[in-house]
C-alpha cells in the first residue's frame, strides 16, 4: 500500500478565502440567509479579524486532527505489515508441518516394513531351530535305546556266557528277506554316521550277517 503524504496548506491563501467568505456571509440579505438571524447578529458583532482568527483555529484544529488521523493510519499500516508477516510465517510453519508430516509417515512405514522382514526372517529360524531340536531329541532317544540295548547284551552275555552278542542282533531270523530286514534297521541305529553308531558293533553286525547270510542262500 503506497502511504498518502499529508497535504500542504497555504496559510495566507486560506486567510484570504476565510476573509471573503465572512464579508459574504455578512452582506448576504436576510432573505437568502442560511444562518438564523441571532447567528448573523453574532457574526456582525464580531470583528473581521476575529473571525478570520477563529476560523484560523478551527483550521489549525483540524490540521492536528488530520495529523492524528494520519499517524493512527501509518500505525495501522504497521499493524497490517506485521499481520502480514506473521501470516506468512503461519503458512511457512504449516508447510514445514506438512513435510514433517510426510517424512513422519514415510520413515514408518519403512520401519514397519524392515519389522515385517525382520519377523518373518525370526520365524524361519524358529522354525529351523524347532526343526532341529525335535532331530535332536529323536537322536537322544535313538542313544538312549542303544544304550539300553548294549547295557542289556553285556548283562545277557555275562549271564549266558555261550551266547554272543551277534546271536542277539539276529535272533528270530530264519529267512533271507527277515535276515536283510533286520539288517538294514541295525545299521541305521549303529552306523558309525550316526551319533549313536559304533563302529565294533557294526563289524560284528556285520560279520554275522555275513555267516547267516551264507547260511540262507
Amino acid at each position: 500500500m503506497e502511504s498518502l503524504e499529508s497535504p500542504q496548506i497555504d496559510t495566507e491563501l486560506v486567510n484570504e478565502v476565510l476573509a471573503e467568505v465572512i464579508r459574504s456571509w455578512v452582506a448576504m440579505p436576510a432573505s437568502g440567509a442560511v444562518f438564523s438571524e441571532e447567528a448573523q447578529e453574532e457574526a456582525e458583532d464580531l470583528s473581521e479579524e476575529t473571525q478570520i482568527e477563529a476560523l484560523r483555529e478551527k483550521l489549525e484544529e483540524m490540521v492536528l486532527k488530520q495529523d492524528e488521523v494520519e499517524s493512527e493510519r501509518k500505525k495501522l499500516e504497521s499493524d497490517r505489515k506485521v499481520l502480514a508477516n506473521a501470516r506468512r510465517e503461519l503458512e511457512s510453519a504449516v508447510r514445514q508441518l506438512e513435510i514433517d508430516k510426510t517424512n513422519f509417515e514415510r520413515e514408518r512405514a519403512r520401519r514397519e516394513s524392515i519389522l515385517n522382514q525382520q519377523q518373518k526372517l525370526f520365524d524361519q529360524k524358529w522354525k529351523i531351530l524347532e526343526a532341529e531340536l525335535s532331530q535332536l531329541a529323536k537322536e537322544k532317544e535313538d542313544f538312549e535305546l542303544h544304550k539300553e540295548f548294549r547295557s542289556k547284551v553285556n548283562e545277557f552275555e555275562r549271564k549266558e556266557s555261550g551266547v554272543s552278542s551277534s546271536d542277539m542282533f539276529f535272533s528270530g531270523i530264519d529267512n533271507e528277506i527277515a535276515l536283510r530286514k533286520r539288517y538294514k534297521d541295525l545299521l541305521k541305529i549303529f552306523h558309525p554316521d550316526n551319533d549313536c553308531g559304533d563302529v565294533d558293533t557294526v563289524q560284528v553286525i556285520n560279520r554275522e550277517y555275513d555267516e547267516l547270510k551264507r547260511k540262507y542262500s
